[in-house]
């Protein structure tokens, strides 16, 4: 399957990937952290063999004085949160019939 994008969206389109890609991987490491570290588990390398090499560094990183000290902060931040997003996936164009 090929996708014809306009040359004037190309970059805004390259932007937006990049951007997602970055989102989807960061995601993808709180994931693995959290099915194992947090539960004293380490993968099986032979189901995730791309792990193998990284695994030792990912779990020096999360536990780092540094990455502690801004989950927390973060998470005061996150605590002090009065109003929450609760428009669903359409946004606010999606909502303004209702």
């Amino acid at each position: 399957m090929k996708f014809s994008i306009p040359e004037e969206h190309e970059e805004k389109v390259k932007h937006w990937a990049i951007k997602k890609m970055g989102e989807q991987f960061w995601t993808h490491k709180k994931n693995i952290y959290d099915v194992f570290k947090k539960h004293g588990k380490v993968p099986n390398f032979d189901n995730f063999p791309k792990y193998r090499d990284h695994w030792d560094e990912l779990i020096r990183y999360r536990q780092s004085k540094d990455t502690l000290a801004r989950s927390s902060i973060n998470k005061a931040s996150a605590e002090k949160k009065e109003y929450h997003h609760s428009l669903c996936p359409g946004g606010y164009k999606a909502r303004v019939e209702e």
